[in-house]
């Protein structure tokens, strides 16, 4: 129940319809990673490069315990969110940049032509990237796992990413809608998962 209420906040701080100061407050120590954004990335708390109260870190934490995925397929890979990634670090912190996002560059497939080679997609090739944007694209491209590269390799198929505007939990192994979530199907995930974080045992 206690985890289900910390993922609870984040349906109330997407919802545009309720306002509140302690959102603007979140806001703040959100900005560093998109705000409302990180919540569609594959993120790891220990990784961002902010710093986030302690119960807001658990808020997170507890959001992540649900949106685990396995990224083992072509498509999972291309449709992996470069910012805030877990996977993708420079100094053992994940990365965002606000300023190259909003020129479309978000998904590894924004990053890969049609012949699946980093940099020269019709994305990149059109944002007029400042030098330094551009070198830092070039830190993300070498800071991509090994793993995922074997799979480009191996693959036919032509980038394609699928991103929605909207904010998924990946509950039983389905996307949900957040604004679909109830306090009981939080509830009945969390019991069936094995492993709790600390945060929550000691509440």
């Amino acid at each position: 129940m206690i985890l289900a209420r910390r993922v609870l906040i984040f349906k109330r701080y997407v919802d545009n319809k309720y306002e509140s100061p302690w959102k603007v407050i979140l806001d703040y120590f959100l900005s560093g990673v998109g705000e409302k954004f990180i919540l569609q990335c594959n993120f790891d708390t220990r990784k961002l490069s902010i710093y986030l109260p302690v119960f807001c870190k658990e808020c997170l934490d507890a959001w992540t315990m649900l949106n685990e995925v396995s990224v083992l397929s072509y498509e999972v890979v291309v449709n992996q969110i470069i910012w805030n990634n877990k996977n993708i670090t420079i100094g053992k912190a994940s990365i965002f940049d606000k300023m190259v996002m909003r020129k479309g560059i978000v998904t590894i497939s924004d990053l890969l032509s049609d012949t699946r080679v980093f940099l020269k997609s019709i994305h990149v090739l059109n944002a007029k990237l400042s030098p330094v944007n551009f070198f830092n694209l070039i830190g993300i491209e070498d800071a991509i796992p090994s793993e995922w590269r074997f799979i480009f390799k191996q693959s036919t198929q032509h980038p394609c990413s699928h991103l929605s505007d909207k904010i998924y939990l990946n509950i039983d192994n389905s996307e949900t809608d957040l604004s679909k979530v109830s306090s009981r199907l939080l509830c009945n995930a969390f019991k069936k998962r094995k492993q709790v974080p600390p945060s929550a045992q000691k509440t």
